[in-house]
């Protein structure tokens, strides 16, 4: 899929990794080459959501106190202290009217608390709003609406996305964005057996390269699987060294690497995201000034949804 695009995607998205069937999964098996992965708790009831980003990029995964699920959020460092804020999102056709509420309080949460560009994608399985009015039939869609009303966003889809066989088709993935910085969006043909279209979306956004260094992210970690990949027959493992501390020192630690790389997923610095420090006092007036100023920074970026992917230009 990667290959086959006509520019390697800085970011991809992607809703519904887990079949209706399957429980938990293992998120090591998602992983792609030279890409920050980013994901829900995968090991709940869910469908699950996953947002990749080129490591070139610097990127951290933001959190939010709410009682929806399908969500994740990461947020791209910028130039001038203008980050990129993505939400990948999964609502189920299925949802309930507390869910939906949930949904809307997320998001009006992100818009209120989060400072630059952000970009809201994903499967909102929501067919009955007119997207040339914003009018809608259900109290569902009517939330949305609401949500892009009131934060003054804009919705980009103006096409369906998702068509199978006799049924009519109907926008179901949507793209949503704050500022005026989404060049394009091109509908490519579904990947594999879905009948969801892959969008690639081209973003005006500055950012700069960066020296990415990856560290473990402990708070993802499948503890669990953690504990069964150590139960090993310890005595018979390190008796023959039993009057050698540091070979079984040696022999125990690598052990424990092997299981912890399998069970402990990496991210980035998340020093990427302080704040510079003033190099001399200045005054607040002026202060103020640059903040603003700084909160209209411009720049670009490309991204694929369903597979969204996005490529950035400089």
């Amino acid at each position: 899929m990667i290959d086959s695009l006509l520019h390697r995607p800085h970011i991809i998205v992607i809703t519904e990794v887990k079949d209706k069937f399957t429980s938990t999964i293992d998120i090591q098996g998602f992983s792609i080459p030279d890409y920050m992965l980013y994901s829900n708790d995968l090991h709940t009831n869910c469908r699950g959501v996953l947002i990749y980003v080129d490591q070139s990029l610097g990127s951290q995964e933001l959190f939010f106190d709410s009682t929806f699920k399908e969500y994740t959020v990461v947020a791209i460092k910028g130039s001038n202290n203008v980050n990129l804020t993505i939400c990948n999102i999964y609502r189920s056709p299925s949802s309930t009217s507390e869910n939906d509420i949930n949904l809307s309080a997320l998001l009006n949460t992100m818009c209120s608390t989060v400072v630059g560009n952000i970009l809201i994608l994903g499967d909102f399985n929501l067919n009955d709003i007119n997207w040339d009015t914003y009018t809608a039939n259900t109290s569902s869609s009517e939330l949305i609406i609401n949500v892009i009303r009131d934060n003054f966003l804009t919705q980009y889809i103006d096409t369906p996305t998702r068509a199978r066989g006799s049924d009519t088709p109907h926008i179901l993935d949507l793209v949503i964005a704050n500022n005026s910085f989404v060049d394009s969006v091109r509908h490519l043909a579904p990947l594999g057996k879905s009948d969801h279209a892959v969008l690639d979306i081209s973003l005006d956004f500055n950012f700069s390269n960066i020296h990415y260094t990856n560290k473990p992210n402990y708070s993802k970690g499948d503890y669990l699987e953690l504990r069964q990949l150590c139960k090993y027959d310890w005595l018979r493992i390190l008796n023959p060294d039993l009057n050698d501390v540091e070979r079984m020192w040696f022999l125990f630690k690598n052990k424990v690497l092997e299981a912890t790389a399998i069970c402990i997923p990496h991210t980035g610095s998340f020093g990427l995201f302080k704040k510079s420090k003033w190099k001399k006092p200045l005054d607040i007036e002026v202060r103020k000034k640059i903040k603003l100023e700084n909160l209209h920074g411009r720049g670009t970026l490309e991204l694929v949804m369903l597979v969204f992917t996005m490529n950035i230009k400089k």
